[in-house]
């Protein structure tokens, strides 16, 4: 491992500039310049939101529903309040992923040497191609950032990373009891991880458009993605004629992260000799089971890669899979197709195949985290 003092900055120049690479056809399509090749293969989030309802210096969960949580939305009132130009916005939103992409690559630089970090975090295809989709940087650079501090012994520092990315995207909110269940000083744990958590959503649940509502949302709220094995399973369901599908696999997905969660992952996680697979366990668990698993999911298990030396035909199975997901899912969305179009048949078919590649590289995670989590 090289540990030289000037390879993590290198490291983290390496994946900033990887992130602002794959921003670059994001800030063109909000102003309107983006080539025609590129506009089936390109979705901003940031400018969607934007455009649907901060425009104009409006402010999220005041002005405008905002389905995302508080930390997401303060970062989107800051820059909805500093300008009304959908291209400044996009790119103050590139630049904050660019900064959080470099803070993870010095982070696992450090923690896990250059190459594993240039290789696993800094140079991976999924920073590329969906960093700067999506806000997932951020809350998985903070859930990096709480395993490394949980193996140093900083508990403190780990429950304000963890309570600040669950803050900022759900997911981290399932390393949280593994967490607690490690500390040294439980309560401690607690009321740190409680005071970030008011502190963020507190001031945005007593808005008119409250942010509470949105993980109810998120559990329940939203049909299953078709770019997700259990999406894929609904429109079967719907298709062979069975009532409420939607029920259905809200109902099993929820079940089955739940039993494995409480079975499966806190048990060996509570005793696993090192924090990060604990983490790594709870995250793919929930991966797994996501009916909302998003091609930026992904990002979330990156860092893990590093920071466990998982071998390199595992993590060359997940990036060929979301690279193939990547490849089908928006040229199947974002353009016009009508039933009969065989080029969104042969689309829809690939983007199965690719996601159903995808959970088989999370089980070979999976068993990869389950025999470190052992040790």
């Amino acid at each position: 491992m090289n540990r030289t003092p000037g390879t993590p900055l290198a490291v983290g120049g390496v994946a900033a500039l990887v992130l602002l690479l794959g921003a670059a056809p994001r800030i063109a399509l909000a102003a309107g310049a983006l080539p025609d090749p590129l506009r089936a293969f390109t979705w901003s989030d940031a400018l969607f939101t934007y455009l649907r309802g901060l425009s104009g210096q409006r402010l999220p969960y005041r002005d405008t529903p905002f389905e995302y949580p508080p930390l997401i939305g303060a970062v989107s009132a800051l820059f909805s309040s500093l300008t009304d130009d959908p291209v400044v916005y996009v790119t103050l939103w590139a630049l904050v992923l660019a900064a959080a992409a470099a803070v993870c690559g010095m982070l696992l630089a450090r923690a896990a040497g250059a190459r594993r970090a240039l290789l696993c975090w800094a140079l991976a295809p999924q920073l590329l191609l969906l960093g700067s989709l999506n806000f997932d940087v951020l809350p998985a650079t903070l859930v990096a950032a709480a395993a490394v501090a949980q193996r140093q012994g900083r508990e403190v520092s780990s429950a304000v990373a963890l309570a600040a990315g669950t803050a900022a995207k759900l997911f981290p909110a399932a390393s949280v009891p593994i967490a607690f269940l490690r500390a040294r000083d439980p309560r401690r744990f607690v009321l740190v991880t409680a005071a970030v958590l008011a502190l963020a959503y507190v001031p945005t649940a007593l808005q008119p458009y409250s942010s509470a509502g949105g993980v109810a949302f998120y559990l329940a709220g939203i049909d299953a993605n078709v770019d997700s094995v259990w999406g894929i399973l609904e429109r079967l369901l719907a298709a062979f004629g069975m009532p409420s599908p939607k029920v259905f696999v809200v109902v099993l997905t929820l079940a089955g992260l739940g039993a494995t969660y409480v079975v499966l992952v806190l048990p060996r996680a509570a005793r696993a000799a090192d924090p990060a697979a604990a983490f790594g366990l709870a995250t793919v668990a929930l991966l797994f089971w996501s009916r909302l698993y998003s091609p930026q999911y992904s990002l979330w298990l990156l860092p893990f890669f590093a920071l466990l030396a998982i071998d390199a035909r595992r993590y060359a199975l997940l990036a060929a899979a979301d690279v193939g997901v990547f490849l089908t899912i928006y040229p199947l969305t974002l353009v016009r197709r009508t039933a009969d179009d065989a080029v969104g048949v042969l689309l829809l078919g690939a983007l199965a195949s690719f996601v159903v590649l995808r959970h088989v590289a999370l089980i070979s995670v999976w068993r990869a985290l389950m025999r470190g989590a052992a040790r």
